[in-house]
């Protein structure tokens, strides 16, 4: 790090950790999404109900959703065991998208609970294909992952206008308003996951709601944002350079 201008974090949790180690401070640009692809509305007014023909989804029942790795550090199956005690309160389903070295496992953990038949694994699914659509015709987007530098997932979902539930963890707190645009719980806490999945399984308004307000969050990290904040510092970094070179400071 001693030899670069700067050193971009997408977060202040993990700028703050870069700064402790190493004495660094870097900048924050944030990643961006593509708010035209994923977007509450869609120009396809069958989607939804191709989208359940295609991946067997009930079409009268709300969505739990989660996308990403399939892995042990992405406690997925806190959201299974969260979806379970939710099925006991609401008729809903969950719909895991992506894949890993844990799905099996997970397959087999909705079985011994007894929800295997309100549970989806379609493995991965592309942003190119039907993952917009996916996003689309969910209630709410969950995810348990305390390690996200800047989680994508979650702000695909936003910008789709879906409410998040996530733990008070990494970065999850400078993208989710609690309250706000979703609800943050704390780590491992089940219970509490499952209290607001029911909720807003319940209160479609409020959900719609909340939805809303991550759509205007993610706004403010549009791909576009993202590249001007980019090529701005890459202007202000080869202005340096060159008043470097005619001090004689570079060769």
């Amino acid at each position: 790090m001693q030899q670069c201008q700067e050193v971009i974090t997408p977060s202040q949790q993990i700028a703050k950790i870069v700064q402790m180690h190493t004495g660094f401070n870097p900048l924050i640009i944030r990643n961006g999404v593509d708010l035209d692809l994923f977007s509450p509305k869609t120009e396809c007014p069958n989607e939804t109900k191709d989208l359940c023909r295609k991946y067997d989804i009930c079409p009268d029942h709300p969505v739990i959703l989660y996308v990403g790795r399939i892995d042990p550090d992405k406690k997925v199956d806190m959201v299974i065991r969260a979806a379970a005690k939710v099925f006991k309160e609401v008729n809903a389903q969950l719909l895991v998208v992506g894949d890993g070295k844990q799905r099996d496992e997970l397959i087999h953990l909705t079985k011994a609970l007894g929800i295997d038949q309100h549970c989806c694994f379609p493995g991965f699914i592309s942003k190119h294909d039907d993952l917009p659509g996916i996003y689309r015709m969910a209630r709410v987007f969950v995810t348990a992952s305390e390690i996200e530098i800047q989680s994508s997932v979650m702000l695909e979902a936003a910008a789709s206008g879906l409410p998040v539930i996530t733990v008070q963890a990494s970065s999850m707190p400078e993208f989710v308003i609690d309250g706000n645009s979703g609800y943050l719980v704390p780590p491992v806490d089940v219970d509490q996951m499952a209290k607001w999945i029911t909720f807003l399984i319940k209160d479609h308004r409020k959900s719609r709601k909340m939805g809303q307000s991550g759509r205007m969050i993610a706004e403010t990290h549009s791909n576009e944002r993202f590249l001007e904040e980019h090529e701005q510092l890459y202007e202000e970094v080869l202005q340096v350079l060159k008043i470097y070179h005619q001090e004689g400071i570079l060769a």
